[in-house]
């Protein structure tokens, strides 16, 4: 039978997660869906990402400098897994332009 937690719990477990394994937001912006599916489906099969937001690129990645790219992803990950994504991407998007910024919440 499953167990149901208190938001307490939720809150102290969420906490706890944050801390132990600092999780990281990753923003990957690119010139299409079909390129943005690719990348989720290497990043989901090799377990590198939690979740992955896919959605029209309508605002500026960075700063003041306006995006061309069509599709942004944020993707949630933990800090030792960044490395391995930065690979995946580098590797799936060589000679494609594509927008990377990494932060932490």
């Amino acid at each position: 039978m499953a167990q149901h937690l208190s938001r307490k719990d939720v809150k102290k477990m969420k906490k706890q997660i944050k801390n132990d394994q600092q999780i990281r937001k990753i923003f990957l912006a690119v010139k299409d869906s079909n390129t943005a599916d690719k990348i989720s489906r290497s990043l989901f099969a090799d377990n590198m990402v939690a979740d992955i937001e896919i959605s029209d690129n309508d605002s500026r990645l960075v700063g003041d400098e306006e995006s061309d790219m069509g599709i942004k992803m944020v993707m949630t990950t933990t800090q030792d897994r960044v490395p391995d994504i930065t690979n995946t991407v580098r590797t799936r998007l060589d000679g494609n332009n594509y927008e990377f910024v990494i932060v932490t919440p």
